[in-house]
């Protein structure tokens, strides 16, 4: 079945349900949740975690699903390896979809990456044809945001900005644009003066590459960012065209991730601040009236068929807590 298709079905079925009172998102001030899907993602070669929790496909760091319930939506996790009517099919039910961050490598075949751009061609063409749909890249999702906007053509270059917590420095006017509009000056205050942002990668984009390769022109820049050693990178990136934004950091790991190593902010205000860019997203998803035709076909979805897995005692191994796996 093809995108055409599968929506207008979905859709048909949305309008039959929905009037009878089932799962829909009608309004930003809908009593019905949203439903966020969150990307799966295979092992990276490098994950110490892998070691011991292998046999399985791919997971999902159990933070994102906790950010976005905090924020107010259901969770659905997306498989990797699908077929592109599967993906075509889960994004015409879904209000908003989260590309998460992690390891996982860009030439990988049918993996993170390859599912990440069937995605992202899907959302486009949704919003394309009038409809609003929102994506949230997080970390290595913010890169492949990129990645896949230019063409899956490198932009990213080798950093180290591995376990530091960052501010931000805003672009001119950035503060006042795009996600950051609807933060209180309090929090935007803090985002500029505070470490309060978690930034755990290894590649950065520069305001240069993005100038280079033309991104600038369908892409604002927000916020950079300096690591520890002095190397400025961008931060905060949003579509000029689309609902998606790109974080290099990660707003979800200061209320959900304890790991003593790492150097994760649990201050209110630092949680507080941090959950707004997930308030982004739930926000933007109640924009659209996607819809699961029924509660039964919502919960065969749903994450709560699988149980997070506790990564203690190997959790000195990695950021995670606890770890969604998929077969």
């Amino acid at each position: 079945m093809g995108y055409i298709q599968s929506i207008l079905i979905s859709s048909l079925l949305c309008l039959l349900a929905c009037s009878r009172g089932a799962v829909a998102s009608q309004s930003p001030t809908s009593s019905n949740p949203p439903v966020i899907g969150i990307l799966s993602q295979e092992y990276s070669v490098s994950s110490k975690i892998r070691f011991h929790f292998s046999g399985h496909k791919s997971y999902i760091s159990a933070s994102y699903v906790k950010a976005v319930e905090a924020s107010g939506a259901m969770v659905v996790p997306i498989l990797i390896g699908q077929s592109e009517d599967y993906y075509e099919d889960i994004m015409g039910r879904i209000n908003g979809l989260v590309i998460p961050g992690g390891a996982a490598l860009f030439n990988n075949t049918d993996g993170y990456k390859d599912a990440g751009k069937v995605l992202f061609k899907i959302a486009e063409k949704i919003n394309l044809k009038g409809d609003h749909f929102p994506i949230l890249g997080v970390c290595l999702g913010f890169e492949l945001l990129l990645h896949v906007a230019n063409n899956e053509q490198e932009v990213r270059t080798k950093c180290n900005c591995f376990n530091q917590g960052l501010s931000l420095k805003f672009m001119k006017n950035g503060s006042k644009t795009g996600i950051f509009k609807r933060f209180p000056k309090k929090n935007l205050k803090a985002l500029a003066k505070e470490s309060f942002t978690y930034n755990y990668h290894i590649w950065c984009i520069s305001k240069s590459t993005m100038e280079k390769t033309k991104l600038v022109d369908s892409w604002t820049i927000l916020s950079q960012s300096q690591s520890a050693d002095k190397n400025k990178f961008v931060s905060v990136v949003q579509s000029k065209q689309f609902p998606f934004v790109g974080t290099q950091f990660h707003p979800e790991k200061h209320a959900f991730e304890w790991n003593t190593k790492g150097h994760f902010n649990h201050s209110r205000i630092a949680i507080e601040t941090s959950r707004l860019f997930y308030d982004w997203l739930v926000d933007e998803a109640k924009k659209n009236k996607h819809c699961y035709p029924s509660q039964a076909d919502l919960y065969k979805d749903v994450i709560y068929n699988t149980a997070p897995v506790m990564t203690y005692p190997y959790n000195d191994e990695t950021s995670f807590e606890q770890l969604y796996f998929f077969d």
